[in-house]
């Protein structure tokens, strides 16, 4: 599913699994929520704004889809998407994030608080923001994937997700909003209650969304601030 590139910086490409969705849900406020379903991998059925499917036959890992339209310009997304320091102000699931050299290899550090009395998950993982023009359309893409190979010491307590990817794509939607997919995966090992996984398909992912709308309205304000 991913291809690595030696040259030219173009080192991710991803093809994707299950059916897309021509319709779209505009999360005009925080208080949106998303609904959710379950569907296996290669189902061409239409998808609801937020979606799970198996990511494998037979797995109990699921992948995650969300669709939907937020109330701010595609730019901004962006970058609010790609700001490090600033998601470590409004997202409250994270403990720790930053980019960092590890012995000659750039890669991101995140580590998730998890519920107790289950282990926080960290990840060590390399991205990149691909902003194109497909026939006059502006489309931002951010893809990242786990980086193994990265020399990154375990921490005690904490589990390391060895297996991540996720995919954005960024585009108006011919006004003052942006189209959003988003494709996820991880596996985040261990025994990860029923429950916790559909807070997540229903909650958790596109509640992800939901605040990063919040974020954009207040970007301009912490950039002052800075």
């Amino acid at each position: 599913m991913w291809s690595s590139r030696a040259r030219g910086g173009s080192w991710m490409s991803r093809s994707w699994r299950g059916g897309g969705s021509s319709s779209w849900r505009r999360w005009g406020s925080p208080s949106i929520g998303c609904s959710t379903s379950r569907q296996p991998a290669g189902d061409t059925r239409k998808r609801r704004a937020g979606a799970a499917g198996p990511a494998l036959p037979g797995s109990q890992l699921y992948e995650y889809k969300v669709f939907g339209v937020l109330a701010t310009t595609a730019e901004l997304c962006a970058d609010v998407y790609m700001d490090l320091a600033y998601r470590k102000h409004w997202d409250k699931y994270v403990k720790e994030l930053y980019e960092k050299d590890f012995s000659g290899q750039t890669a991101i550090y995140w580590e998730v608080k998890y519920p107790f009395p289950l282990s926080n998950r960290d990840y060590v993982y390399v991205r990149e923001r691909r902003d194109l023009d497909v026939d006059g359309r502006k489309i931002s893409v951010i893809m990242a994937r786990s980086a193994p190979e990265v020399p990154c010491a375990e921490l005690s307590g904490v589990l390391r997700v060895k297996d991540y990817k996720q995919s954005v794509a960024l585009e108006s939607d011919g006004g003052s909003g942006t189209k959003v997919f988003l494709n996820y995966f991880d596996n985040p090992g261990g025994s990860i209650p029923t429950w916790l996984v559909n807070w997540a398909a229903k909650t958790g992912v596109p509640g992800f969304l939901t605040e990063m709308q919040k974020a954009c309205s207040k970007y301009s304000d912490y950039c002052e601030k800075k």
